[in-house]
């Protein structure tokens, strides 16, 4: 039989706990980065052509004052653009290695507004600007970087004006489902409390 009594107390930490784990947060108690990315990278450089363009999402920080946000923002674009290439079996390798090297930026949950436009941009300078993010960024990398997760897509220019409101439009909508999301989840916590208190 549960005391109800105790189960409300449990219920309210309960919901906080849920609250909380649907926070943004981006911190790390070790340092992810490893010594090994470098030569990763340069393995990739030396395959690539010079002038191999790719496909990256236009975004920036609201932050921009912080060089650790626009240090992990450039790491979070790259590490997108890298999972979403369709290399050969070699090249496959080599690219899973690098990501392999991102893969602490998993636990900062950056998120691209709908709708947001690509931009075409070289490879290369892509590669080089990973490598000197995660240099830059590895003396200050137990810091809590949960302010840099507030990021939107760059600038239109006023001939995209017409993108820009679809983009605007479905951002609204963006924001709309996770709040009904988060509701749900509110609701369908409380129910089983409240059913869990009554049986």
């Amino acid at each position: 039989m549960i005391n109800c009594h105790d189960f409300r107390g449990k219920g309210t930490v309960f919901l906080l706990v849920i609250y909380l784990a649907l926070s943004y947060c981006c911190n790390f108690e070790y340092d992810p980065i490893s010594s090994g990315y470098m030569k990763k990278i340069k393995m990739l450089e030396d395959y690539i052509l010079a002038d191999y363009q790719v496909d990256m999402p236009k975004l920036i920080s609201e932050k921009n004052e912080d060089q650790n946000c626009l240090h992990l923002l450039m790491l979070f674009r790259g590490k997108h653009m890298l999972a979403n290439l369709r290399p050969g079996p070699k090249l496959k390798e080599i690219i899973k290695d690098i990501l392999n090297e991102l893969n602490f930026l998993e636990d900062c949950p950056f998120m691209i507004p709908p709708s947001c436009p690509n931009e075409r941009v070289n490879l290369s300078n892509v590669l080089q600007n990973i490598s000197g993010s995660l240099a830059s960024l590895q003396p200050n990398i137990l810091n809590n970087f949960s302010h840099c997760l507030h990021i939107k897509c760059a600038t239109v220019s006023s001939s995209d004006h017409g993108d820009h409101a679809k983009q605007s439009s479905g951002e609204r909508n963006h924001y709309v489902v996770t709040i009904l999301s988060l509701t749900v989840i509110a609701i369908a916590a409380s129910f089983i409390i409240w059913k869990a208190c009554n049986t």
